[in-house]
């Protein structure tokens, strides 16, 4: 699966000075890209209410992503559980 960043979501992930949370990121990511469809990665699930939004929740906190094509998501934010719904979709 192709993934891609948003300059929002790389902004986010600076400001997140936690380090074994740094790795659960980049160990999600890597699922991602080696995935072939959305379904192969367990921790995803489908934002209510909206067509192409998702989430992985990794502890407190949330990354959310649009699916653009089958193949194809862009992260777009990383944000705390109580942050995350007012910035996200």
């Amino acid at each position: 699966m192709i993934v891609e960043f948003d300059k929002s979501f790389l902004r986010y992930l600076n400001k997140i000075k936690d380090v074994d949370l740094h790795h659960k990121i980049a160990s999600i990511i890597y699922k991602l890209e080696e995935a072939d469809v959305l379904s192969d990665v367990k921790e995803v699930s489908k934002l209510t209410g909206f067509r192409n939004y998702y989430k992985i929740r990794i502890g407190d906190y949330r990354l959310g992503f649009e699916k653009i094509t089958a193949k194809k998501i862009i992260l777009i934010i990383i944000s705390d559980r109580k942050d995350i719904y007012k910035k996200f979709p």
